[in-house]
């Protein structure tokens, strides 16, 4: 990323969720980052998924899963839970 501000512009008008896929130790030092990362490091460093879990959910978002969560450490991991695990596309009206 080349300018700081559009990684500030984009946690600040996340409203379902965001991913930041990122090397921690670039970013944690970046005083324009700051703030936002102060934000970010409350939540776990890891992607949480429930894979048996479907969109739109039922379970709201301060509810813990019922279980099943799989943490997802790195991008190699998203890509073989990908390849594993397909979802098919559902289309809404």
């Amino acid at each position: 990323m080349r300018d700081v501000r559009r990684l500030v512009v984009s946690v600040s008008r996340a409203r379902l969720g965001l991913y930041v896929f990122c090397s921690k130790s670039l970013f944690e030092n970046c005083v324009e980052l700051r703030p936002t990362f102060a934000q970010l490091l409350k939540k776990p460093p890891t992607l949480q998924l429930v894979p048996t879990e479907r969109a739109p959910t039922l379970r709201r978002v301060d509810d813990p899963p019922a279980e099943g969560v799989l943490a997802v450490e790195n991008l190699q991991q998203i890509g073989e839970l990908v390849a594993s695990n397909p979802i098919p596309l559902t289309l809404y009206p």
